[in-house]
């Protein structure tokens, strides 16, 4: 349904409204069946309903469970800005431990929809492949591959870049930790 009080154009909402929001997008994407237009029509709403606060929502614990199921939902029209925002703020964004997650996630959907656009060209779209390189580029130049190696959090996150850049797609880990290692 519409949402009351929302009727200001251009101003955003309080963070933890836009959090109660996205939740609700996920609550009905989990019924969606996948790459459908309904689920394409939410995923695009989400991302495009968080604008600029993504990296925000990124770091917020609530927010960060939300984001990392909604990088695996929608068409590239949804998941492209999205993982274009989270990858450009990857370097503040992969020390925080709520973020770091998201950040796993997304490079992990992107890899999944980049493997998918191989095995099926006539029909899947290749994922952007462009803020990928321009992160490598970026952590090259200021020598910060070594900040986020040195980083608990953000070490999982440069494991995860490695392994979508090769093009591989580590199996789920299990809740009891013994997952691909």
């Amino acid at each position: 349904g519409g949402r009351a009080g929302s009727g200001k154009q251009g101003a955003p909402r309080p963070l933890q409204e836009l959090l109660d929001y996205l939740r609700e997008c996920m609550n009905s994407l989990q019924g969606a069946s996948f790459g459908s237009e309904e689920e394409n029509l939410l995923a695009a709403r989400a991302v495009e309903e968080m604008g600029g606060r993504t990296l925000a929502v990124a770091c917020d614990q609530r927010g960060s469970k939300i984001l990392e199921k909604l990088v695996a939902k929608g068409d590239l029209e949804a998941f492209a800005p999205l993982f274009g925002a989270l990858i450009a703020g990857a370097p503040e964004l992969a020390p925080n431990q709520y973020a770091s997650h998201v950040l796993e996630a997304a490079l992990l959907s992107w890899s999944e929809r980049f493997v998918r656009a191989n095995a099926e060209p006539a029909t899947q779209e290749k994922p952007p492949t462009e803020p990928l390189v321009t992160l490598c580029k970026s952590l090259g130049e200021d020598s910060g591959w070594g900040s986020l190696v040195d980083n608990a959090c953000a070490s999982h996150v440069v494991r995860a870049l490695l392994l979508a850049l090769g093009g591989y797609i580590p199996e789920p880990k299990s809740k009891s930790g013994k997952g691909a290692r």
